[in-house]
């Protein structure tokens, strides 16, 4: 989720998700149940340099 946005819709087959912002800066928030949340703040300078992030959750212990 990106400030409070709806969630992205855009998936593909390998689990890829993407979507399209215009420059400013945004916080990222991904969250699944059963893993820790993920927040990170991004900046988007240019609209047409695509941002690439490798995000990996950790499994909650309990």
């Amino acid at each position: 989720m990106i400030d409070n946005r709806r969630p992205v819709v855009n998936v593909t087959t390998l689990g890829e998700h993407w979507r399209i912002l215009l420059p400013g800066i945004y916080t990222l928030k991904v969250f699944y149940r059963g893993y820790e949340i993920y927040r990170q703040q991004i900046v988007i300078n240019n609209s047409y340099v695509p941002l690439n992030l490798n995000i990996i959750i950790r499994e909650l212990t309990y």
